[in-house]
Parts: C-alpha cells; sequence; structure tokens
C-alpha cells in the first residue's frame, strides 16, 4: 500500500447521505473517517451509501472500520457501493461480502434502498483473483 491520504466527501440527496472515502483505508489514514463516524453517531440519515469506488488500498484495520459503520447506524438503511477492485477481492476474500448490503454502483444502491430492497446484494461482481 502506498499510503496516500484520505479524504472525505459527504453530500446529502433528500433522505440519502453519501460518504465517499477516498485514498487509501488503513492502519494510518483511518483517523478521519473513524472521527467521522462517531459525530455522524449522534445524528444518522435515514438512509448510508458508502461510495467505495475512489478506495485506493484496504487493509484490516481499514475494514474493521467500514464494518463499524454498519454497527453505528443500526436500525437505518446502510449500503456500500461501486467498490474498487482491490476492496472487492478484500471483501469477498474475507467473507464480509455476505454480510453487508452491496451494490455495483451508487445508484443501483439508492434505487434498491428507496424501493425498499436494502439488505439484498446489488449484483456484485466475482472478486479478482491473480
Amino acid at each position: 500500500m502506498n499510503h496516500d491520504a484520505l479524504h472525505l466527501s459527504v453530500r446529502r440527496e433528500g433522505d440519502v447521505l453519501l460518504l465517499r472515502p477516498s485514498g487509501e483505508l488503513s492502519w494510518n489514514t483511518v483517523s478521519p473517517l473513524r472521527e467521522w463516524l462517531a459525530a455522524y453517531e449522534r445524528r444518522p440519515a435515514p438512509v448510508t451509501v458508502v461510495d467505495l469506488s475512489a478506495v485506493t488500498g484496504l487493509d484490516a484495520v481499514g475494514l474493521s472500520v467500514l464494518l463499524s459503520a454498519r454497527v453505528r447506524v443500526s436500525g437505518r438503511a446502510l449500503a456500500y457501493a461501486a467498490p474498487a477492485t482491490v476492496v472487492a477481492d478484500m471483501l469477498h476474500v474475507t467473507g464480509v461480502a455476505a454480510h453487508v448490503t452491496l451494490y455495483d454502483s451508487v445508484q443501483a444502491a439508492t434505487a434498491a434502498i428507496s424501493a425498499g430492497r436494502n439488505g439484498q446484494t446489488g449484483g456484485l461482481r466475482a472478486p479478482h483473483v491473480a
């Protein structure tokens, strides 16, 4: 991993809060996401979509922080969307993909949640194995 800094982009579209981390999500970069989640926990949105398309690296600590979002928004709709290949591979290899709501795109996630289908996988591609 190249230790890129982690940046967070947050925007709201109606009842949907879109969180887009970009850069490496690893032990030495997760602080901004941890801090954001701690603040978010006090006032969560009805629906949260985490756009993983710009995550360039993911280690066990980063994965743990991502999964903590699931706990923090318990009782609300949460989906992960558009994982970059490196992230999709990690989610599948670790078995996490079977336990989170995962979609190919942000649009698919928001459409499915709006239609009341949260909790189903969105046809995410199988992991790439080299």
